[in-house]
């Protein structure tokens, strides 16, 4: 039995099943991820995947939107350490996709973003 092969079948029922838990959302091969980490209490890694229509949260054993992945923090963390780590997460990918968003509709014109600074 070729395990790679099954758990990447698996991977890809699991997205299915999610996408077809929110209807509105619709998957494009030109889809963006990014994967940051290790965050949280399980300091599991965040991976997320814009998809047309959204983006789509996995971490630890949430999988969801990324608002919904907000709130769930909100209630969970609320300002605790790991509330204000996955703030700062939530923060960043939303600027990236601003980015990613930018350098689409116009690859010529800043962003306004500042690259980064060596520390």
């Amino acid at each position: 039995m070729n395990t790679h092969a099954d758990g990447a079948y698996r991977e890809r029922e699991e997205r299915e099943r999610l996408y077809e838990a929110a209807p509105d959302v619709t998957t494009t091969s030109a889809g963006r991820e990014l994967t940051i980490g290790p965050l949280g209490s399980r300091s599991s890694m965040l991976h997320i995947e814009q998809i047309v229509g959204g983006v789509i949260v996995e971490t630890g054993c949430f999988k969801g939107t990324l608002e919904a992945f907000e709130k769930q923090v909100s209630e969970v963390h609320g300002g605790d350490n790991y509330g204000q780590e996955y703030g700062l997460a939530l923060r960043f990918i939303r600027q990236w996709l601003d980015m990613k968003l930018a350098q689409e509709t116009s690859p010529d014109v800043p962003t306004g973003i500042e690259p980064a600074r060596r520390l």
